[in-house]
This record gives C-alpha cells, sequence and structure tokens, in this order.
C-alpha cells in the first residue's frame, strides 16, 4: 500500500508544480532556471511524449488507464516483491496518472523544463518520474532475470528457483 501512497504523491506533486506554472509562466514564454542547463517555459502537448499520438487523447486515456489498472494490481497483489520492483513501477503509476489526470481535465498535458545544452523535447514533473521509474523498473527485470537464470543452473531439477507461483523477487 506504501508504493500506491508514493504513486498518489507524484501525482499531487506534480499537479502542484503544473499549477504554479500556469499560474505564473505566460504560456509559450521561455525563463533561465539554470544557466546552461535547464529552463522553465509553458508549453500544451496533447500528445505523449516527443508528441507521439499528438491529437488522440482518447487512445492515450485508454493505454494510459490499462497501464494503471495493471500496475495497481501488481503493486496491491504483491506480485512484486522486491522494494526496487515495487518502487520503479510505482514511480510509473505515479508519472502515469498525473500526465492522465492533465488529459482527462484538459484534453492536454501542461510541459515545462528543457535542456538548454542539447535539443531535446520539453517534458514535466511526471515524465521525470515515468524515466527515472521505468529505467528503475527494467534494472531490476534485468537482475531479478539473471538471479533466476543462476538459480535454475543451480537447481536445473527443479529445486529452490522455481516453483515460485510466478512472484518476483
Amino acid at each position: 500500500m506504501i508504493y500506491i501512497l508514493l504513486a498518489a504523491v507524484i501525482v499531487a506533486v506534480d499537479a502542484l508544480f503544473k499549477k504554479w506554472i500556469v499560474l505564473n509562466i505566460t504560456l509559450g514564454t521561455y525563463h533561465r532556471f539554470v544557466p546552461g542547463i535547464i529552463g522553465i517555459t509553458h508549453l500544451r502537448n496533447d500528445g505523449a511524449a516527443f508528441s507521439i499520438l499528438a491529437g488522440r487523447r482518447e487512445i492515450l486515456l485508454v493505454l494510459t488507464a490499462l497501464f494503471i489498472a495493471f500496475a495497481v494490481v501488481i503493486l496491491l497483489t504483491g506480485r512484486i516483491r522486491n522494494t526496487w520492483g515495487c518502487l520503479g513501477l510505482s514511480m510509473v503509476l505515479g508519472g502515469a496518472a498525473g500526465n492522465a489526470v492533465d488529459r482527462l481535465a484538459q484534453g492536454y498535458v501542461v510541459d515545462m523544463f528543457s535542456f538548454e545544452f542539447v535539443d531535446f523535447a520539453i517534458f514535466n514533473i511526471a515524465d521525470c518520474f515515468i524515466t527515472i521509474g521505468g529505467i528503475v523498473f527494467c534494472l531490476y527485470i534485468i537482475i531479478a532475470g539473471s538471479k533466476s537464470d543462476k538459480e535454475k543452473k543451480t537447481h536445473p531439477s527443479g529445486g529452490p528457483g522455481e516453483g515460485s507461483g510466478g512472484v518476483l523477487p
């Protein structure tokens, strides 16, 4: 349940920061935040990352709802018992839900951060959590998979590495 709470906190922080941007930064304007590194602007994105599926709000909402349902079930049933796996999944869940709230309420997502040192998409706090959580979750999968492979090699006839009932470490 703590991971669902973490996802809810991510949604709240994301919403508060987006609200601050909307109230304090004129749409389309740019402000240096950390010179040479990052700036803040106020943009609206009606697509996903890199404006993929722009104008396809319904598809984005359905895909996000399916992911949210999947992630909540995984976290609540204890299907993943590893802290890093749950942490990564809850970060992605919070970010996805944060952007879904925007899409549902406004039809677009508020984006605000832009790198000054590279030409990259403008993004928001929810996107940061989706990215970092995705990396953490992928590392968890890679490490859990390599541990499982080692256990299978150590116990080829069905020892402790098998028969876990599908619960990931």
